[in-house]
C-alpha cells in the first residue's frame, strides 16, 4: 500500500524550512544551513542541468585574434593588435586598446597564453623572435627562440609564451612582439597562428 503525503514546506522542530516549493522551485536548506551528501550516496545529474555560482566558474575568460595583417618592425617592442574578440565572458578585454583588464571583485590567479606566428621570412639570417606579457606596464613573462628561415619566401616564425599570474581588480595585461631580423615582417589574420586568451583559475 502506497501513501501520498501533499505539501508546500517542510520544517525542523524550530520552525524553519527545510524543504520548500514554489512555481516548480524546490529549495533545500536556507541562509546558513550546510546540505550533506552521506558518503555512498549518489548526487545523479547525468539528466538534470546545474547552475554554478561564480565561484566555481574559471571565468572571466577571454580569447581574441588578430582582424587584421600587422607589421612588425625591426628591434621594436610591438604591442600585438589582437583586435577581434572570439570570446569575453565579463567585456573585460577591450579590443581597441589590446589589453585584458582585471574586473573588479575578480581578483585571484589568472592563466594567461600568447601565440605568435610571424610569416614570410625571405633571407637565410638567423632571426629572434620574443614575445612578452606586460603587467601594468612591465614585463612579467618573456620567450624566445632562434629561427634560420629557407629563403623561399614562405617560412614562418611561431613563438609562444603562458604563465600563471596572482592579479587584482584593476590590474591590466598587455601583449607584445620583438623581432631583430633586420626587416619589417607581418602578423597574419590567423586565429590558429594568432591569438591571445586568458582566464581565472579555480582553486
Amino acid at each position: 500500500m502506497s501513501s501520498i503525503i501533499k505539501v508546500d514546506t517542510i520544517q525542523n522542530q524550530s520552525g524553519a524550512n527545510i524543504i520548500s516549493e514554489n512555481s516548480n522551485t524546490i529549495t533545500v536548506g536556507a541562509s546558513g544551513d550546510t546540505v550533506n551528501v552521506p558518503s555512498g550516496a549518489t548526487l545523479d545529474m547525468s539528466n538534470g542541468n546545474m547552475t554554478l555560482h561564480d565561484s566555481m566558474k574559471m571565468t572571466p575568460f577571454f580569447h581574441a585574434t588578430i582582424g587584421s595583417t600587422q607589421s612588425v618592425s625591426h628591434a621594436t617592442n610591438t604591442k600585438i593588435a589582437f583586435n577581434s574578440e572570439i570570446t569575453d565572458t565579463d567585456s573585460a578585454y577591450d579590443n581597441s586598446n589590446y589589453k585584458f583588464t582585471v574586473p573588479s571583485g575578480q581578483g585571484g590567479t589568472y592563466f594567461f597564453q600568447l601565440n605568435v606566428n610571424l610569416h614570410d621570412f625571405s633571407t637565410n639570417d638567423a632571426k629572434r623572435v620574443i614575445v612578452r606579457l606586460y603587467k601594468n606596464g612591465g614585463t612579467i613573462v618573456s620567450f624566445h627562440a632562434e629561427h634560420q628561415a629557407a629563403n623561399d619566401g614562405s617560412a614562418g616564425h611561431r613563438t609562444s609564451a603562458s604563465t600563471f599570474l596572482v592579479l587584482a581588480a584593476g590590474d591590466y595585461i598587455e601583449p607584445y612582439v620583438y623581432q631583430n631580423s633586420g626587416n619589417s615582417y607581418n602578423l597574419l589574420a590567423d586565429q590558429a597562428d594568432n591569438n591571445f586568451a586568458g582566464f581565472k583559475v579555480i582553486k
